[in-house]
């Protein structure tokens, strides 16, 4: 079943395989109980509206050429996995205990929004924008409040200022503040820990280091148990 969105309340959404906004503008809505195939939102606004228990298995948040806007939105239970996010601004929204993977985000931006119980696995979020989009060279990216969510195979590149945000308070997670003094510990690391696995994993950051600043990050959150030994042991130095 493909169904175009024109206005809300009118069709049965819960077992869709195709629902697509094209080109509209939402205020203070509710769409609830979706369980699509594939989501598109093409050139749209979305101004204080609500999104609970949606599932799908791919989604663009913003199709086209012109930005997807998203203001004041809640996200509630989502679980949504992404074939490409689009040109998206989030403005002020809050995705609370939703899941999102496969979120790659080229031509998104990303203000003072919260994410409270979510988790993300296997993300990009970009400071530097794709092409450039829509006459922009740089995505926004500030004061948003990540201190609950979990990152899985998460990073940031592009410029993207970590101390801007609320990173996770979990032990799990550090953030390094300084790119470059941590890729000469973990050169180091890795003549130290050459008879260990460590020595790999001290491997692993070295090459990801060098990608981030080769983008332009500076600074980069690091989720520990991904990097064993070697995380362990760069932590204790950073932090010393």
């Amino acid at each position: 079943m493909k169904v175009k969105v024109t206005r809300l309340g009118k069709v049965e959404l819960s077992k869709l395989k195709l629902l697509t906004f094209d080109r509209e503008r939402h205020e203070r809505e509710h769409v609830k109980d979706v369980k699509a195939d594939d989501i598109e939102v093409i050139e749209s606004a979305f101004d204080a509206c609500t999104f609970s228990n949606m599932r799908t298995r791919s989604i663009c948040m913003g199709a086209g050429r012109r930005q997807s806007t998203y203001t004041d939105c809640v996200f509630e239970n989502c679980r949504f996995t992404f074939s490409s996010v689009g040109n998206v601004r989030l403005l002020r929204c809050r995705f609370e205990s939703c899941q999102l993977e496969k979120l790659f985000g080229v031509a998104l931006e990303v203000i003072d929004c919260a994410f409270p119980g979510t988790m993300f696995r296997k993300a990009v979020f970009h400071g530097t924008a794709d092409s450039p989009t829509g006459g922009r060279e740089r995505n926004e990216f500030r004061g948003n409040d990540f201190s609950t969510t979990r990152f899985i195979d998460a990073d940031f590149r592009g410029g993207i200022d970590l101390t801007d945000q609320r990173l996770p308070l979990d032990d799990d997670y550090f953030l390094v503040r300084d790119l470059r003094a941590a890729l000469a510990i973990a050169k180091t690391l890795k003549s130290e820990l050459a008879a260990t696995s460590g020595s790999e994993e001290a491997l692993g950051l070295i090459t990801v280091f060098d990608h981030y600043l080769e983008t332009g990050q500076r600074n980069q959150l690091l989720r520990v148990g991904e990097w064993g030994l070697a995380g362990r042991e760069l932590r204790r130095r950073l932090m010393a």
